[in-house]
């Protein structure tokens, strides 16, 4: 029997186009808010993404994870 795994990614504060046409003390006021303080990139989305689609998130399953450089 094949088994069919739902997951979603929850992205918050890409660093994009959109942010970039904020002033840029706006800018650094954002990014200094996660724990990481930076704005996450389409790399990091893409990394969660594949970590879950991958031989590694094999166990879980119907997750909601949240990206967000750990802003709550």
């Amino acid at each position: 029997m094949a088994a069919v795994l739902a997951h979603e990614v929850q992205a918050v504060d890409l660093d994009r186009a959109e942010l970039r046409r904020k002033d840029q003390e706006t800018v650094d006021r954002l990014a200094a808010q996660p724990l990481l303080e930076r704005l996450g990139t389409p790399a990091d989305i893409a990394a969660v993404t594949a970590f879950l689609a991958g031989p590694d998130g094999r166990w879980i399953n119907g997750q909601i994870l949240r990206a967000n450089g750990g802003i709550n």
